[in-house]
């Protein structure tokens, strides 16, 4: 019976399904049980750690693994799984694959190309190291454990570009040398420390800091400037108490301000702290088929979420006449130190006065856009209906908010042209989805 399901007690169970975050999912007597760490087929002990108030299911730890299933593989990396960057490390990459293709078919309703990532390991052009102590009291740059607000050491991750992992014992003597911030009693100094990668090799790093810097704890970061491959460090200044990952005031203290991502559809300034897509190699992909799905002849295209402007600079390239929107200003400032040939403008695009007078002004013939996973909000999707745009080129990284703006805009004749997949993210549960929309 579910109902003798309790915290503490130990089930036998075996794996069906994943859950939207790659935990697994079996069914006991009608009980859902969610287990971390395990997948389709795996038969394992696990033990009951909490009891849903309002639905049949329980969430789960599993305690032995009995059988592995065939999704399975041993995790090539050594701190699996006390971090969670990568719930799906032991799992066979074509099966995360067909899972997340699944995902799209079976929201969409219809069958979808969806592009393998060309590297599986070693993909991710940036990533971010915490300043703190270790439960041994010893000052790191690390990251934190699962689940908890622990800091462990990170002397290696198979997903992280192995430039930038070159640099993570250098960091950890910076960081010996300095003090970390702690947020409960608002003390020290070194908040993190952002590494960013070009295909070329160049490596930009940005300390995110407290206060502002002495002469000596500035002498101490141009340490890195005798790497060879470090072509430029910035200072963040964050001094607030908030969740935010940066402060508003950034400055360079070595070499580049940027490095310049080069391939073969566009030329864009990245640095460590704004938003860039992780994954080059298939981020080159899905900007080449926007390209594509855009056309050859020359129209005037609106890019709402622009970034650091890689969709809008390519399409300029290609002779279209390209405008960009994008709140965040550090983001803008990188766009427009290469992008001459677009006009990038600060501004939300979920403005709705802004965006509505906007789209009605100017008359574009294409729409691109690139929200965050929330999606769009209403007021921009009835802009967009109330316009005379014809075609939409939105690129989602969730397919659930996707779908839910899709519907809103096929109220003014929007139709679904074309669709494919990304899978932007190896070993997790996340991907992009690109369609092309047509009224």
């Amino acid at each position: 019976m579910a109902t003798d399901i309790k915290t503490g007690k130990k089930l036998l169970v075996k794996i069906d399904d994943l859950d939207s975050e790659w935990r697994g999912i079996a069914v006991i007597n009608g009980m859902e049980c969610i287990v971390p760490g395990l997948y389709p087929g795996d038969q394992a002990v696990v033990e009951v750690v909490a009891v849903s108030q309002h639905h049949p299911r329980c969430f789960c730890e599993f305690t032995q693994l009995q059988s592995s299933g065939n999704n399975r593989i041993t995790a090539r990396c050594g701190i699996y799984p006390q971090c969670s960057g990568c719930p799906g490390i032991a799992l066979k990459y074509k099966s995360g694959v067909a899972w997340k293709k699944a995902k799209v078919e079976a929201v969409f309703q219809r069958k979808v190309k969806f592009y393998h990532s060309p590297k599986i390991l070693g993909y991710r052009s940036k990533t971010k190291l915490v300043a703190g102590r270790d439960n041994h009291g010893k000052k790191i740059f690390g990251g934190y454990q699962k689940g908890t607000h622990s800091l462990m050491p990170l002397d290696h991750c198979p997903v992280v570009n192995q430039n930038l992992q070159e640099l993570y014992h250098p960091l950890q003597f910076v960081i010996r040398q300095l003090e970390p911030y702690d947020e409960l009693q608002e003390t020290g100094f070194v908040r993190s420390v952002f590494l960013k990668t070009n295909s070329a090799g160049e490596i930009h790093l940005t300390f995110v800091v407290f206060r502002e810097l002495s002469k000596l704890e500035k002498d101490i970061f141009l340490q890195l400037s005798e790497i060879n491959s470090v072509k430029g460090i910035n200072i963040n200044l964050h001094t607030q108490k908030t969740n935010r990952l940066v402060g508003e005031r950034e400055y360079t203290i070595f070499g580049k301000e940027y490095l310049i991502e080069s391939n073969s559809v566009v030329d864009y300034a990245v640095n460590s702290t704004g938003f860039s897509q992780i994954n080059l190699e298939i981020a080159e992909k899905a900007y080449g088929k926007i390209v594509d799905w855009a056309g050859t002849e020359s129209e005037k295209i609106l890019d709402l979420f622009c970034g650091n402007g890689p969709i809008a600079l390519a399409l300029a390239k290609k002779g279209h006449t390209v405008t960009g929107v994008e709140r965040e200003g550090l983001a803008v400032k990188l766009a427009k130190s290469i992008g001459a040939t677009v006009d990038f403008i600060e501004m939300d695009a979920r403005n709705p006065n802004f965006i509505s007078e906007f789209i009605h002004k100017e008359k574009f013939g294409v729409i691109v856009l690139n929200p965050p996973r929330s999606g769009l909000k209403d007021e921009l999707c009835k802009s967009i209906n109330q316009s005379t745009v014809k075609n939409l080129i939105y690129m989602s990284c969730s397919v659930f908010s996707l779908n839910r703006d899709i519907e809103r805009l096929k109220e003014s004749g929007f139709k679904i042209i074309k669709m494919v997949g990304f899978d932007m993210f190896p070993h997790t549960p996340h991907f992009e989805t690109l369609v092309h929309l047509q009224r």
